[in-house]
């Protein structure tokens, strides 16, 4: 169980939800109306999205961070930057340069460790030794 990060009731989380189920509807109902909002009218601002839809600018950001809305015009105040290189983006956090160099690297670390893995000496060895061994649990399995 955990606690709502937004109302703080206690809720079962289904895979990684930070929301309880109540606090999803709401949240998908305010980014039905932002959306409703932005097809009508494209470029709006941060500022007339919230005062149209009474929907808070942090909720409206949030939809921005997760990729689910796009900014249309850098010209905003409010405009996304990337947070790796700070150039002006539509949505989310990073730019697509940046999201694929920290892919790449990504890569490269999970490979460096599965090969660090095995290449480590005693490896196969531990589990081998192990085998011959009898537990306490494997004796009262055989009983």
């Amino acid at each position: 169980m955990k606690n709502c990060i937004r109302c703080g009731r206690l809720y079962i989380p289904k895979d990684r939800e930070k929301h309880c189920p109540i606090c999803i509807r709401e949240l998908e109902s305010h980014y039905d109306d932002v959306r409703e909002y932005l097809r009508d009218f494209p470029g709006a601002s941060l500022d007339e999205v919230s005062a149209a839809t009474g929907v808070d600018e942090a909720t409206i950001a949030r939809f921005i961070d997760e990729g689910r809305i796009e900014i249309l015009s850098y010209q905003s105040k409010s405009g996304k930057r990337c947070q790796r290189c700070d150039i002006p983006i539509k949505a989310g956090r990073y730019c697509s340069r940046c999201q694929e160099e920290l892919a790449q690297e990504l890569r490269g670390a999970a490979k460096s460790l599965s090969l660090a893995e095995a290449l480590r000496p005693n490896s196969g060895a531990k589990s081998h030794a192990n085998k011959n061994k009898v537990f306490s649990n494997d004796l009262n399995k055989r009983k």
